[in-house]
């Protein structure tokens, strides 16, 4: 079967990146970044960009296109990469879209509304602060709104009943309307979906590698030119890592335990990325293990594209 785009999505540390540059030199096609910070100018070393000699051949989209200091919303992100994608396929090219970022590839590939986030300042602070003092009091609040929430929410989960008051009070969409949405989702491309996994033991020792080669090629100093030149937005500042070399810098936490933290948070957010693509039925699974990444782009082709 022909396909538009291959999407290729997994973990973090799974060989994505590499496996999307095989590939489309094989098929002649471009890459979309599907990844919500290496949008970010000068997050180089810590979102494990490719240099930027090498993103003409082949051709890549969506990284380095907003400054650090300021938000990048999803929105944002599905209208630009649909221009993009638009761009690559007028060149009569085949798209390679891949990322880690569950929440972008999946808006960028499905038919799916994204609300336009309308800016209150102080509103996650003040709901914040609101469930510190008394959860129920946000739960009550939200059954205000939208009872319907409360069957498909962990009450226990105090960030996203925050999130679900957030897209009412923004947008004036309701988070039981949008999650019902979503799980009747359809895709608007032809394209192949891919997530990459490999066996836990493997995975770890991927990070716990990568982690070093980032101290190695000077994320500390990366970090300490972001602080001193730009004051991070709420987007980029979530980036795993930063704060913790933030906190090191000044002198909050030891050296050594920024860097275990950066590993430990760096594994629980694999576990969610591959909690997220495994249980979407429109990606299907590729087992990477103990696969070089020729061997993993013959399997890939051999198996879907010839």
């Amino acid at each position: 079967m022909t396909f538009d785009i291959i999407a290729i999505a997994g973990p973090t540390a799974s060989g994505k990146t590499d496996l999307s540059i095989a590939i489309a030199n094989a098929l002649d096609a471009e890459v979309v970044s599907a990844d919500a910070f290496q949008v970010y100018c000068y997050m180089d070393i810590g979102t494990a960009k490719i240099p930027v000699k090498n993103r003409l051949n082949p051709l890549h989209h969506m990284i380095d296109i907003c400054m650090p200091d300021k938000d990048f919303s999803v929105a944002e992100y599905k209208t630009l990469a649909e221009k993009c994608l638009n761009g690559v396929f007028r060149r009569n090219k085949k798209a390679i879209v891949v990322g880690g970022t569950p929440l972008y590839m999946t808006a960028l590939l499905f038919d799916i509304e994204i609300p336009e986030e309308v800016k209150k300042d102080g509103l996650r602070e003040s709901l914040l602060q609101e469930y510190r003092k008394d959860p129920s009091s946000i739960i009550k609040k939200l059954n205000e709104i939208d009872p319907d929430a409360l069957d498909i929410i962990d009450l226990r989960n105090g960030r996203r009943l925050i999130r679900a008051i957030e897209i009412y009070m923004q947008a004036g969409v309701r988070y039981s309307d949008l999650y019902r949405r979503w799980k009747n989702r359809k895709p608007v491309y032809n394209s192949l979906n891919l997530w990459l996994y490999c066996e836990r033991e493997e995975l770890y020792r991927r990070i716990d590698l990568r982690v070093e080669r980032m101290i190695q090629r000077g994320f500390v100093d990366e970090v300490k030119f972001l602080i001193e030149n730009f004051n991070l937005g709420k987007t980029a500042s979530q980036a795993i890592g930063y704060k913790e070399i933030a906190d090191y810098l000044q002198g909050k936490i030891s050296f050594e335990n920024a860097v275990e933290t950066i590993k430990r948070r760096t594994r629980n957010y694999a576990k969610r990325q591959i909690s997220w693509f495994k249980n979407d039925n429109n990606f299907t699974a590729i087992d990477i293990s103990g696969l070089s990444i020729e061997e993993a782009v013959e399997k890939i082709l051999n198996r879907y594209l010839c």
